[in-house]
């Protein structure tokens, strides 16, 4: 994840348009393993997990819309890479610093994007990141406008 562009949209210290959008690190280390979206609003906490490479073109997509600061409850998108045993798992609530329960985990499907040709990466970054919204939408995180019900069979 330490390669992932910053950007308009991506977290900047001290910068209070981006506050709902913040950095997660590993405890006791500097190792980044995701974001947290939202928390400005009460609402569901959801996490979005998936192995790095597509979490950074997803997440990336993500972080650029510039209505997330309108996000009810709390996003979370993490890397699965990052977390160096699946054991962590087992308290996700504390490493992500949730005290209520998780509403909701979506995994985004493991894939090698560098084995796909582009127009397949591309439609399955694009499918991800609908997939997530559809998700926050059918929570009551996001009103859902503009978000396709479904996906278009793959031709």
């Amino acid at each position: 994840m330490e390669k992932w562009r910053t950007n308009s949209a991506a977290p900047v210290e001290g910068d209070p348009q981006n506050s709902h959008i913040l950095e997660l690190y590993l405890p006791e280390s500097n190792r980044r393993f995701g974001f947290r979206v939202g928390g400005l609003m009460e609402g569901p906490n959801v996490v979005v997990a998936c192995q790095a490479a597509l979490a950074r073109q997803v997440y990336q997509r993500l972080l650029l819309i510039p209505s997330l600061n309108r996000l009810k409850g709390r996003l979370f998108l993490i890397s699965l890479d990052r977390l160096d045993d699946l054991q962590e798992l087992g308290s996700l609530r504390g490493l992500l610093g949730v005290r209520d329960p998780i509403d909701n985990i979506l995994t985004l499907p493991a894939a090698e994007l560098d084995t796909l040709d582009e127009t397949a990466a591309a439609e399955l970054v694009r499918r991800n990141y609908y997939a997530v919204l559809r998700l926050c939408a059918r929570m009551g995180m996001v009103q859902g406008r503009g978000i396709p019900d479904r996906d278009a069979p793959l031709a």
